[in-house]
């Protein structure tokens, strides 16, 4: 259940946090290996996520 406390951008972070990830799981499959387990899967500083 989601905090219905959170403010907008917080929602927005989550959101695209979680775009992130979907995207790193998509790219990744199929695979032998695991997708990363880094707990931050947000693109560094510079990173174009439109390849």
């Amino acid at each position: 259940m989601k905090d219905p406390k959170k403010s907008d951008e917080q929602k927005r972070e989550e959101q695209k946090r979680d775009h992130m990830l979907d995207h790193t799981i998509e790219e990744s499959f199929p695979a032998s290996d695991p997708p990363s387990t880094d707990p931050d899967p947000m693109p560094e500083p510079g990173h174009n996520d439109s390849e």
